[in-house]
């Protein structure tokens, strides 16, 4: 169930509450960072990573459980896009994009409460440059079209609805220009 925050509620650099952390129940449900990833250029392209069979085989941007160690929710959000990516790709900036999903996972049951947030890369990041983990298998470089095409939940195609409107691009139900 996604659930929009205020205008001052964006939280990426606040420290994390003690106890925060959860533990995958319905009664503390396990918190994450899901971070959708833009490429700068003109248009902005999306970067999808495909999940391995044995880990949902659904296309997704990096996502992560937010560790003891991480002191913000852009601490997690910048260790997981280096494990997930490999370090020759660095974000040159993070966006909140002001939403909370509070899930169950379909694959291990668990429940889960993730924070919605965006990445910009640079221009010419291109798949080849990253370093899939363990729990990809692909990466691809698409339209926000062909992304949102791609997604497997509805949820997701609302995050990247809402990453294109933090870069200043124009959502999908937009008419083109002069129309």
């Amino acid at each position: 169930m996604a659930a929009p925050d205020p205008p001052s509620g964006r939280l990426l650099g606040q420290p994390i509450e003690p106890g925060r952390l959860g533990d995958g129940s319905p009664g503390r449900p396990r918190l994450l960072v899901d971070v959708w990833l833009a490429v700068a250029g003109d248009p902005l392209r999306v970067l999808l990573l495909r999940r391995r069979p044995d880990h949902g085989g659904f296309w997704q941007g990096v996502s992560g459980a937010v560790e003891p160690g991480d002191a913000s929710l852009e601490a997690a959000a910048r260790r997981e896009l280096a494990e997930e990516l490999g370090a020759a790709v660095v974000p040159l900036a993070l966006v909140d994009l002001g939403r909370w999903i509070r899930f169950e996972s379909p694959f291990s049951g668990r429940s889960f409460m993730k924070r919605s947030l965006g990445a910009l890369l640079p221009a010419g990041t291109r798949p080849g440059w990253i370093a899939l983990s363990e729990e990809h298998e692909e990466a691809q470089l698409l339209t926000f079209e062909e992304a949102r095409a791609r997604v497997r939940w509805p949820e997701n195609r609302e995050e990247l609805d809402l990453l294109r409107e933090h870069l200043g691009g124009v959502g999908p139900a937009a008419p083109p220009p002069g129309r």
